[in-house]
């Protein structure tokens, strides 16, 4: 029986943040993918473009990019994993810690804990490729940008980013350039897996012209894979929203109308209780005569 489905958040949490060098406080942080992307690349360096992922997604159609990069590493390491892309990009506490757990137990049957996997430098040599790529200053500001805020570490600075910079542009790179060297096009991996949760294969190799489908496995529904169905979906969950919007503004100014009513009869029968107060005031302790208590009390005025 596979223990990995046993593991709490807190433990997963802690697993990912010191193994990616990453500052997550939830799992449904993942939900865009980029984690997951990066963490495939600790198991197959140079298999993944780091330099396509879009870490800064925060929509659920822009996820859908991110996760045909995830297929994409599946399909070309021959991974059958399912994935739940539905369920997963909604943000779904349940579907991510499941994924995430998963994800947990074949990085650790796969990964050789010996070979230390610097997770800030791969993560910033992939967006310093993509600024590049986008012809953008490496400026400290714009990789700050490319990132959110629990992907930010503190020790990235100016001349951090000069000097990867440097690394990465360099012939002699130890980056995806090695990796990538003799024709390395296969997927190995140093062990056979074992009471994963689903039926894994890692014998299959694959090369650059095969070509690679997001069909399979990519979500609960192949139709859902569509942008601009997903668009088409958000609009009307985008009007259903505002529908209620008008609805909690009308009831809110419905509120405020009645609260304004109050307002005037506390104030209406504050100023008839303190004109019986002050008649009393004035008689000083003697009796008071009824028919003005009558003329204050029956009175219309509102002063």
């Amino acid at each position: 029986m596979d223990n990995s489905q046993f593991i709490g958040r807190s433990e997963l949490l802690a697993w990912v943040n010191e193994l990616l060098e990453l500052k997550l406080t939830k799992i449904e942080q993942c939900c865009n993918g980029a984690v997951y992307l990066q963490l495939m690349d600790v198991i197959y360096p140079g298999k993944v473009p780091l330099g396509k992922i879009k870490w800064n997604s925060s929509l659920e159609y822009e996820h859908i990019h991110n996760y045909k990069l995830l297929q994409n590493v599946f399909k070309l390491c021959s991974i059958s994993k399912h994935i739940n892309v539905q369920g997963l990009i909604k943000g779904r506490c349940q579907d991510n810690l499941e994924f995430l757990q998963w994800m947990k137990h074949f990085v650790d049957t796969h990964h050789d804990s010996s070979n230390k996997y610097d997770g800030l430098h791969r993560r910033i040599s992939g967006i310093i490729k993509s600024l590049s790529l986008n012809k953008k200053i490496l400026s400290l500001v714009n990789v700050k940008n490319s990132l959110p805020k629990w992907a930010i570490m503190n020790t990235i600075t100016q001349d951090y980013i000069d000097e990867l910079s440097y690394k990465v542009d360099s012939p002699n790179s130890k980056g995806d350039v090695q990796n990538n060297q003799n024709n390395t096009n296969t997927c190995t991996l140093s062990q056979t897996p074992t009471n994963t949760q689903e039926p894994i294969s890692t014998q299959g190799t694959c090369t650059d012209s095969e070509p690679l489908e997001y069909k399979d496995g990519f979500s609960d529904n192949n139709a859902d894979t569509n942008p601009k169905d997903l668009i088409e979906s958000l609009n009307l969950e985008l009007k259903k929203q505002n529908e209620e919007v008008k609805t909690l503004k009308r009831k809110l100014h419905e509120a405020q109308k009645e609260n304004h009513v109050y307002k005037l009869s506390k104030d209406f029968y504050y100023n008839k209780l303190r004109k019986i107060e002050i008649l009393c005031q004035k008689n000083k302790g003697e009796n008071v005569e009824t028919k003005l208590l009558f003329d204050i009390m029956y009175s219309d005025s509102k002063t």
